[in-house]
């Protein structure tokens, strides 16, 4: 029995199998009656999502970082097919396409949220209001000057401290496993509601990456220094001293469909190789 389902396709152009890939997304959707919208244009915006049954995403990590980012306030149920490397959000590969389309038709899949912030330009004085809504992170760093950049940390109206170095980040759960990750940071299963506050090269030795809670507003005030302000790596504003950014809990939560639910550390060990360490074998006698 054919449904009658709008479903929207994402996709990043600079793909070179891309075509290839669509096809196949369509050889499915189209017979089973869904009606397929394509938007291959990373950073074109998406209108009308919330007519959207769910979205098909056709990339990589970054690609569906783009979509959660594009979507805004109408979130919509979003399946990834992996085409770029480790897919951490894009779970399903060139191998499953069809069948986990196929399940998404028959509304078999498991569906997981995820927490979303939300964010905007830098403004002097107050807080900015929201504008942007982030999966990953908010980075605030040092530009091309030798010279460190200071930024006081606010949470919940109280002040934290103040890094002095490279810049901050202020990861979500999903962004744990992100740039948080590299510069040290904790990794946070994606159920806990907490924020991760990650200093990037601090000059201050005692400073380490903090866990707050996700609740209460976190504000960044550069107070020496200018830089880069970035959200989820993909979009940047120029941010100097005296500006402020207010960065809050979205009261939408991104939906990432999946087909098989998935235990968060059966991933970690799959993606990032976290398998423990490996078994000490004695050497047989006279080898």
């Amino acid at each position: 029995m054919k449904t009658s389902r709008r479903i929207l396709v994402l996709g990043d152009e600079s793909k070179g199998d891309l075509a290839e890939v669509l096809g196949r997304v369509r050889a499915v959707l189209e017979p089973a009656g869904a009606r397929v919208d394509v938007l291959l244009q990373r950073d074109a915006p998406i209108t009308a999502a919330a007519g959207i049954d769910f979205v098909v995403v056709l990339g990589g990590d970054g690609t569906i970082l783009s979509a959660a980012r594009r979507m805004g306030r109408e979130q919509r149920p979003t399946l990834g097919i992996n085409l770029g490397k480790l897919g951490f959000l894009a779970e399903v590969g060139r191998d499953q396409l069809e069948a986990a389309l196929a399940k998404a038709m028959r509304g078999e899949l498991a569906r997981e949220e995820r927490m979303l912030l939300e964010s905007g330009p830098p403004v002097l004085g107050g807080a900015v209001g929201s504008s942007i809504h982030v999966l990953n992170d908010v980075v605030v760093q040092r530009g091309d000057s030798r010279r460190m950049i200071e930024v006081e940390v606010r949470v919940g109206g109280r002040l934290v401290t103040t890094y002095v170095g490279d810049g901050v980040i202020v990861a979500t759960p999903v962004g744990s496993t992100a740039y948080s990750l590299s510069a040290g940071g904790p990794v946070l299963a994606p159920d806990v509601e907490a924020l991760v506050l990650t200093p990037l090269a601090s000059h201050a030795l005692p400073l380490r990456p903090l866990v707050v809670r996700a609740d209460q507003e976190v504000e960044l005030h550069v107070s020496a220094g200018s830089g880069r302000l970035t959200f989820d790596g993909q979009v940047d504003f120029e941010v100097g001293q005296g500006q402020r950014v207010a960065i809050r809990r979205s009261q939408q939560r991104f939906c990432l469909m999946t087909p098989v639910p998935g235990d968060f550390f059966d991933i970690l060990c799959l993606k990032f190789g976290w398998a423990g360490s490996p078994r000490y074998v004695p050497r047989a006698a006279g080898a």
